[in-house]
C-alpha cells in the first residue's frame, strides 16, 4: 500500500480545504448552468494547481504526476467537471514538454504557461 509523504498529506490537505471553501459550494450551480467556471480556474491558479506539471525552467511548480492526480481526486470529489481543469491542463503540457524540442518548448511552453494562468476577461 502506498503511504503518502508529509508533504502530499499536507498538499492533500489545502486542496482539500480549497474544495470545502470555494468548490463544493459552487459545484451545483455549475452542474445546472454548465458553464465553465472561470472563478474556480482563478482559484486553481493561485494555489499553483495548473502549473503542477510543467517544470520550473518552464515557468510551472512541477511536482509530478502524482501531485496532479491528488488534486484532482481532492477536487473531483466535490464536482467532476471543475477537476477537469486541472486533468487537462497536465494532459495538454504533456505532450508538448514530451516531444516537443528544445528550442520550440523553451519559446511556447513560458508563453503558453502565462495565457493559460492569465485571469480571463470577456
Amino acid at each position: 500500500m502506498y503511504q503518502m509523504t508529509d508533504d502530499q498529506k499536507l498538499f492533500v490537505e489545502q486542496v482539500r480545504k480549497m474544495v470545502a471553501d470555494k468548490v463544493a459550494p459552487r459545484a451545483a450551480e455549475i452542474d445546472r448552468t454548465a458553464q465553465f467556471p472561470w472563478d474556480l480556474k482563478g482559484v486553481f491558479q493561485e494555489m499553483g494547481l495548473l502549473g503542477l506539471s510543467v517544470p520550473e525552467a518552464y515557468g510551472g511548480c512541477y511536482q509530478g504526476h502524482l501531485y496532479v492526480c491528488l488534486a484532482v481526486e481532492e477536487i473531483a470529489r466535490a464536482c467532476v467537471s471543475s477537476s477537469l481543469i486541472v486533468q487537462v491542463q497536465s494532459l495538454g503540457w504533456h505532450p508538448i514538454l514530451l516531444g516537443g524540442r528544445s528550442s520550440r518548448r523553451s519559446n511556447t511552453v513560458p508563453a503558453l504557461l502565462r495565457d493559460s494562468l492569465s485571469p480571463h476577461t470577456d
